[in-house]
């Protein structure tokens, strides 16, 4: 349990909720950045004063170009979606860790003795378990 005196489920909750607030904000930060490499890896050429170009050069220009053309609220499009996604993926990865980190551990042993590859088998079943 994460506070003294909660039960299980309150600590899950609490785990879900603090890992879901951290992935919002990620994902409020990175989403401008997520949506100038997908401009920069499916433009195509257009035509400009008769020769053929790219519409954007580099990552902060296809920001700056985006915001520009589209409005600055065009770099956070997909937001809800993307939300719901980390959230829920992020939220349930924490929930399921220390259980299953409990199981692959064994009975009777301190969390502090669990060897890190089954750590690492942990958090890849937990992470695996929540897509």
């Amino acid at each position: 349990s994460i506070m003294p005196g909660r039960n299980d489920s309150t600590a899950a909750l609490q785990r879900f909720l603090g890992a879901g607030v951290g992935a919002a904000a990620a994902e409020i930060v990175t989403l401008p950045i997520d949506i100038s490499k997908v401009r920069l890896q499916t433009q195509k050429p257009v035509l400009v004063a008769g020769r053929m170009q790219l519409p954007y050069s580099g990552m902060m220009q296809a920001m700056f170009r985006v915001s520009m053309d589209e409005g600055v609220f065009a770099l956070w499009k997909g937001l809800t979606p993307a939300l719901m996604r980390q959230v829920s993926y992020t939220g349930l990865t924490f929930v399921l860790y220390e259980p299953v980190r409990n199981f692959v551990a064994g009975k009777g042993v301190r969390k502090e003795d669990i060897p890190f590859w089954k750590r690492v088998l942990a958090g890849g079943t937990a992470g695996g378990g929540s897509i």
